[in-house]
């Protein structure tokens, strides 16, 4: 299983143990690509989504990039907005996932901007509507006079 795991990009292998975070695990369990039990009972990826504030909406973008053919690491960091590493084509990048109509600091975003930059990333900011589509924001730079806004992209 863990040379399975390790060819589709999922888990962080230590010490020849395979460690799954919640999203990777709920992914494998919502594909139908592995089973989980706790207390002899068998676990859905709902209930593992059901005590994570934004794991639905983390969930989707995560989906999303692995449908786009993108190498997906995933984040455990929970106080960062942050939570994806993504690599397509040679570009990197990292991927903040956002509920449609939620907010972010501009500092907040700045700061991002400048972490990406300095791991020679892009930023991206994933915007998931209500229905579930998932739509890819750039952010470039910042100008105090000037703020340049960033065309949706497709990855």
């Amino acid at each position: 299983m863990s040379r399975k795991l390790k060819q589709l990009g999922i888990g962080e292998s230590k010490n020849g143990v395979v460690e799954l975070d919640v999203l990777e695990l709920a992914y494998l369990l919502w594909s139908r690509k592995a089973v989980a039990t706790q207390d002899d009972c068998l676990l859905e990826w709902l209930d593992l989504l059901a005590n994570h504030d934004d794991a639905a909406t983390e969930l989707i973008v995560y989906i999303d990039l692995l449908k786009r053919h993108c190498r997906v690491t995933v984040l455990s960091e929970k106080s960062k907005l942050v939570r994806f590493l993504v690599s397509k084509s040679g570009e990197r990048f990292m991927v903040i996932p956002l509920r449609e109509g939620s907010s972010i600091e501009s500092q907040e975003l700045i700061s991002h901007v400048r972490e990406a930059s300095l791991n020679a990333c892009k930023l991206l900011l994933a915007l998931v509507d209500s229905r579930g589509s998932v739509v890819y924001y750039e952010a470039e730079r910042f100008d105090a006079n000037s703020v340049k806004h960033s065309q949706a992209r497709e990855l």
